[in-house]
């Protein structure tokens, strides 16, 4: 990393090593669990995010800036628990997607999925449903267990059950899942068979 900022005069490099540093900091203070130490807490490594997330902007680096917003969104949901600048965050975010594929930006599926979390928490159950649109009719998803539509579809059926009552149309995205190349069937069968099972009764 210190030889690609050396060698790049754009400094995009020497703010990724930046960026990288803390993130090992932040990595090792907490030792692998969810309660980081008083040494370096999660507000203060998403007060760090937030200020890579200005340099970013100011200097036209745009992935760098979509990333770092994307980690600090994470680190106060999961670590901070500040669940309202999480959402903030994601909601910067979620119109810059607009501009990047999904090969570009690995981390538009994951954003996509956690504003949908979001919306759905705080009942805005449209909202929630266009943004797993937007997962199941990405052409570059499904290209990993961890990027598979199935949970998109998973979630669309649970919207559709619990948001709406709509047990047909939950059945419709529940079944879905089935259909997909990437849907690793040990896993995804076995819920898709719960939740049809569910509806059913």
């Amino acid at each position: 990393m210190e030889e690609s900022a050396a060698a790049d005069p754009a400094g995009e490099w020497d703010l990724l090593s930046r960026m990288m540093e803390v993130h090992v900091r932040f990595h090792k203070n907490r030792n692998g669990g969810l309660r980081p130490s008083a040494d370096y807490t999660a507000e203060q490594f998403s007060e760090d995010l937030l200020r890579f997330v200005d340099e970013a902007d100011r200097r036209g680096f745009t992935l760098i800036k979509m990333r770092a917003l994307y980690n600090a969104g994470n680190v106060l949901r999961i670590f901070a628990r500040d669940y309202e600048r999480a959402f903030r965050c994601y909601t910067i975010l979620t119109p810059m997607l607009d501009g990047v594929s999904m090969r570009e930006f690995l981390l538009r599926f994951y954003v996509y999925r956690e504003i949908a979390e979001f919306c759905y928490s705080f009942r805005e159950y449209d909202e929630a449903v266009s943004y797993y649109r937007r997962i199941t009719e990405d052409p570059d998803a499904g290209d990993s267990y961890y990027r598979s539509r199935a949970f998109a579809w998973n979630g669309l059926g649970l919207r559709y059950r619990n948001g709406y009552g709509d047990l047909e149309r939950a059945d419709s995205c529940f079944r879905a899942i089935l259909q997909l190349p990437e849907r690793y069937a040990v896993v995804w069968d076995g819920i898709v068979t719960d939740n049809l099972g569910y509806n059913s009764t």
